[in-house]
């Protein structure tokens, strides 16, 4: 298994005080065949409970209840083609409905967030997710479901690699209690931008911050949009491997290495691990990270560091010419 792309979403609809076992017993319910938008059928739906109750999670101070849902669907969508009419002394032959048919494989990480709100990650893109939860929870209307966007910028990740390339990759994240957690990039592993004449640039692997001269054109156009990170964090979890883009999040479960796995031993509950993995990333990692950042624009980090960053990594690369001759 590789990265397992997810989107994040608000209910606007589901009242707080009503329980995470409920919800789950909506998304079980039947729900229509047809979709009146899309004039998709949706044939074979399977679902299944990781957890016969709700599950609990202490992340950041907070208690994080939980569950997830695993399902299965057959899409049908019906193409419309003039391709193969034909017609015999001026009658018109109508051909057979053209049926494409795709099989959907996902789950639904079901969460309550500090607000009391319901919240679900969903590894399908933006469009074909809001679609799904919206039939999963019989919804109608236009506003039930939103977008949570994490909110990464181009700015953050040039601050990334930035931090890691200076080796101020270790960190000390304070909790709402006031606990001191330590989180260290261990490696940034991918990396992808868009240069000025608007071409794609991208570098992959464990050395990928040695390559000194992808990174210097990517960061001279200052647009960087996915970075893979390998983080180390709080001396119980020894590597998560994280794909942030835009308001993507994707994680590698198989990569994982730390308390998740490890207190469950080799028959540790991969639906646990996944659930809990997720919200480690988007409801503590990334958030605390986000804020030190904020805090680094606060203290100095402008378009003028940004500037001598970018001229420190070229002279780098000269460096590294001038030593092969």
């Amino acid at each position: 298994m590789a990265f397992i792309n997810t989107t994040w979403w608000e209910d606007n609809e589901v009242d707080t005080t009503e329980s995470i076992d409920t919800i789950v017993q909506k998304i079980h319910r039947n729900i229509p065949e047809y979709d009146d938008e899309t004039s998709n059928n949706y044939v074979n739906i399977e679902r299944s409970m990781a957890f016969d109750r709700k599950q609990e999670i202490f992340l950041n101070d907070t208690r994080i209840e939980y569950n997830l849902i695993e399902f299965k669907m057959d899409v049908q969508k019906t193409i419309d083609t003039d391709e193969n009419n034909s017609s015999i002394d001026n009658f018109r032959i109508e051909p057979e409905p053209n049926i494409r048919e795709t099989t959907i494989n996902a789950f639904i990480l079901i969460f309550r967030d500090e607000s009391g709100k319901i919240n679900y990650i969903i590894d399908r893109p933006l469009g074909d997710a809001r679609k799904m939860l919206r039939r999963f929870m019989n919804y109608e209307s236009r506003g039930e479901i939103t977008e949570k966007e994490i909110n990464v910028t181009s700015d953050f990740f040039l601050w990334l690699v930035y931090k890691l390339f200076n080796k101020e990759n270790e960190f000390e994240l304070m909790t709402p209690d006031r606990n001191i957690k330590e989180l260290t990039i261990n490696a940034i592993i991918g990396i992808r931008g868009i240069t000025h004449d608007q071409n794609t640039v991208r570098a992959d692997g464990d050395e990928v911050m040695n390559l000194i001269s992808t990174l210097a054109f990517i960061l001279e156009s200052e647009s960087i949009n996915r970075v893979v990170l390998k983080f180390y964090y709080n001396n119980i979890h020894e590597n998560i491997e994280v794909r942030l883009e835009n308001n993507k999040i994707a994680v590698d479960p198989d990569k994982y290495v730390g308390e998740y796995k490890n207190r469950e031993g080799a028959n540790y509950d991969y639906n646990r691990m996944l659930a809990q993995l997720l919200l480690l990333v988007y409801l503590d990692i990334i958030p605390n990270l986000k804020n030190v950042f904020l805090l680094a624009k606060k203290e100095g980090w402008n378009q003028s560091r940004i500037e001598s960053f970018i001229e420190q990594v070229k002279e780098k690369l000269i460096e590294r010419i001038d030593s092969i001759d």
